[in-house]
C-alpha cells in the first residue's frame, strides 16, 4: 500500500507569512517557489499539515 501524500489546494491557500503547516512539517516537505506553495516528494504522509492548516487547503491523496 502506497503512503498518502499531502496536496495543497492553491485556491484555498492564503499564503500566510507564518504558515503553521510549512513551519511544522517534520520532513520540511512544504516549500514555496515563485509565489506558490507545494508539497515535495519528501512528504512522509504524517498528516500534521492537514491538522494545522486553518484554511483546509491541504488534503491527503
Amino acid at each position: 500500500m502506497a503512503t498518502l501524500r499531502a496536496v495543497i489546494d492553491g485556491d484555498k491557500c492564503q499564503q500566510e507569512k507564518n504558515c503553521p503547516p510549512m513551519e511544522n512539517c517534520p520532513a520540511n516537505a512544504i516549500i514555496e517557489d515563485e509565489g506558490f506553495r507545494f508539497v515535495t516528494n519528501d512528504c512522509r504522509g504524517c498528516k500534521k499539515c492537514v491538522t494545522l492548516c486553518k484554511y483546509n487547503a491541504i488534503t491527503m491523496v
